[in-house]
């Protein structure tokens, strides 16, 4: 077993944990830790290193039944295996945007979390690509010629539908909070609001508070409710509210 860093910032405690027996194994290590910490990149330009620096300790494992994020234990497990590196950056993405929410997220809203961070691996991919020339090393800078295909292989599992979220989604939304993992509508949703997160990045300020949804808000007043906690500018939060719900 091997423990190689993902960030070299003092202070912080991020690692990948790797053994030749489970997925990470240890001649991919080294790789599999600069693609999370390039993940690591693309989340302090959204949230901030304040914010992403309050999680000083996190362990990232390999785990056949993952992924999976164990917040109160710094622990995020990822199923992707061996050299397939665009899919730990598209699992590790996933996850830390979970982790990054300070709580639990109640029931019915769980579908909305899980859209989120499906959308978020989809823009994480994307940042990275957008600032290759951070990343020098010819072994990655080949990686990043492929995320354009990638993203639009993860976007291909999304249920199509005419129209926008908002013409139906209300028909679905009892069906989301009893079954908040159905990846393909989720990936729908997550479709439509991705260009928004894309032009304002400051939209993903809202994970920062998707734990203090209640069960009983419509989902109008719950996208009301995270753009006022979070103080997002009322034309991209309005924008989001006419595609999903008006």
């Amino acid at each position: 077993m091997r423990y190689f860093r993902i960030t070299a910032d003092p202070g912080i405690h991020w690692g990948l944990v790797s053994e030749d027996s489970a997925g990470f194994c240890c001649s991919n290590g080294p790789f599999i830790a600069e693609a999370l910490g390039a993940v690591r990149d693309a989340f302090l330009a959204v949230f901030g290193p304040e914010t992403v620096n309050s999680h000083p300790t996190l362990a990232v494992i390999s785990m056949s039944e993952g992924p999976m994020t164990l917040r109160e234990l710094n622990l995020i497990a990822l199923s992707s295996k061996g050299a397939r590196y665009l899919q730990h950056i598209y699992q590790f993405s996933h996850e830390l945007c979970h982790f990054m929410v300070p709580g639990n997220v109640c029931g019915p809203y769980r579908w909305f979390e899980e859209t989120l961070c499906e959308t978020m691996s989809w823009y994480a991919l994307q940042w990275i690509a957008d600032n290759r020339a951070r990343y020098t090393r010819a072994s990655f800078a080949s990686l990043i010629d492929g995320i354009g295909d990638y993203i639009s292989q993860c976007q291909a599992v999304r249920a199509v539908f005419d129209g926008p979220p908002s013409s139906y989604l209300p028909q679905y939304l009892e069906h989301l909070k009893g079954s908040p993992y159905d990846r393909a509508l989720n990936s729908a949703v997550a479709y439509a609001i991705y260009p928004f997160f894309l032009q304002t990045p400051v939209l993903w300020k809202i994970v920062l508070f998707l734990n203090t949804l209640k069960p009983d808000m419509s989902l109008k007043d719950a996208l009301s409710h995270l753009f006022r906690i979070a103080a997002i500018p009322d034309d991209p939060g309005n924008k989001i509210v006419q595609a999903l719900c008006e």
